[in-house]
């Protein structure tokens, strides 16, 4: 029998409401989760059920209203604006369903920013960049502008950034959405190799075709998670 998979990311009784009084809305309701390496995990629900902000703060981009969240170990529900980004730089890479590329920069500079961020620079930086991108399909398209790609592209430009700096715990909402069927299977096949190579990869999708290349679901209604 094989050794549980460590635990990269874990969330405890996580509960996250919006606005306050008679206009208050609970997205989370006593999320208990734990996101494990070599796995590459699908949350699924309806729309509304909760599923980017779950992992919006699995991503340390939202701070819970109630219980912790844990990234390899450490507390981070707690720390503060000034010491997130570097949980965040160190420990995941976020795949953002409107992309979030910088527009000014050329593909594969959008991919070396996390790089350079991490202290990785010059010819090391441009032949990871481009390993990552060839690895994607966009051999050839390196030096044009994000702005001047299709949806398509943008989105494996996205995962390429995501995948960059070797992160831990990779996150990514509806990588697939932009993307015909033959591309968002490779995309997510991209996806679980990195899981399986020992990263910890949850992925938020509707599409139930996606479901033969998962390790776990993970289902989420009304901000409760369900069998």
């Amino acid at each position: 029998m094989s050794a549980p998979s460590q635990v990269t990311a874990s969330l405890r009784g996580v509960v996250k409401r919006y606005g306050r009084g008679h206009t208050a809305f609970t997205a989370l309701r006593g999320i208990d989760l734990d996101v494990r390496a070599g796995e590459l995990t699908l949350l699924m629900g309806p729309s509304g059920s909760g599923k980017t902000t779950l992992i919006s703060i699995l991503g340390c981009l939202l701070e819970p209203t109630e219980g912790s969240v844990e990234i390899r170990g450490q507390r981070v529900d707690s720390l503060g604006e000034r010491r997130l980004p570097a949980v965040r730089l160190r420990n995941i890479g976020f795949v953002f369903q409107g992309f979030n590329l910088l527009r000014s920069l050329t593909a594969i500079e959008n991919v070396e920013v996390p790089l350079f961020l991490c202290g990785v620079h010059g010819r090391r930086a441009r032949a990871r960049a481009l390993e990552l991108l060839e690895s994607l399909g966009l051999e050839g398209k390196e030096r044009q502008l994000t702005e001047d790609l299709s949806g398509g592209e943008k989105q494996r430009v996205a995962i390429a950034r995501a995948l960059a700096a070797d992160p831990p715990l990779v996150l990514a909402d509806e990588p697939t959405a932009a993307l015909d069927t033959r591309t968002g299977w490779q995309m997510m096949e991209a996806l679980r190799d990195r899981a399986h190579g020992g990263v910890a990869v949850m992925v938020v999708t509707h599409d139930v075709r996606l479901e033969a290349l998962a390790d776990r679901i993970v289902r989420i209604e009304d901000g409760r998670l369900v069998a």
